[in-house]
């Protein structure tokens, strides 16, 4: 079986116990497991999940909290987590997924190419989404992806630095959600990685 006929049944798995849930509380409050060929997978949303919210809405974390963050991440490598991502509504995303940032596709100066850039919250991502296209509406997404998925956003760690240099910011994945309140993903985000929201 294809790895992606293997992603299409775990979402395929997800869809249907999310359909059990309130449509607003599909993404936004509930973790659940999901099985593909490597086993059982927690489907954590960060901001809700109680192992890490004293990281999550903390910005003064020690060099040691920062270190448990991160054990923690790799400790739950295989588990899928779930990010946003802002962008104009005219692009079907549903369709053809998420694109990794090109030259051409590029809306920000400092943004690195080769990446979907997404937030931890719906509302920057929303902001995000905005900022890029100023004329279209904007629809927000709902990424799920595995944590060894996930790359530091070191765009948003450097204007963090710039901006507040009363703390010190590393470069590692914790650092990125903590103090940059994302990631970013090095390759394309598939639509069956992609879930409308009604951010």
């Amino acid at each position: 079986m294809s790895q992606k006929r293997i992603l299409e049944s775990i979402l395929s798995e997800i869809e249907q116990k999310v359909s059990e849930l309130d449509k607003h509380l599909v993404l936004e409050e509930c973790s659940y497991t999901i099985s593909d060929i490597d086993g059982n997978h927690n489907v954590v949303n960060l901001r809700e999940c109680p192992d890490v919210q004293n990281y999550i809405f903390n910005d003064e974390l020690s060099d040691k909290d920062i270190k448990m963050f991160n054990r923690w991440l790799s400790l739950h490598r295989n588990d899928y987590v779930v990010l946003y991502h802002g962008t104009s509504a005219n692009i079907p995303v549903m369709t053809e997924g998420l694109r990794k940032t090109s030259l051409k596709t590029k809306k920000s100066l400092q943004s690195e190419t080769g990446y979907v850039y997404l937030s931890l919250w719906p509302d920057s991502a929303r902001t995000f989404g905005e900022i890029a296209y100023p004329y279209d509406d904007v629809k927000v997404y709902a990424v799920i992806v595995k944590v060894q998925d996930l790359r530091p956003d070191k765009d948003q760690l450097f204007n963090k630095r710039r901006w507040d240099d009363s703390k010190k910011i590393g470069d590692t994945l914790a650092d990125s959600l903590v103090y940059g309140r994302g990631a970013r993903v090095k390759r394309n985000i598939y639509p069956y990685e992609i879930r409308e929201t009604e951010f």
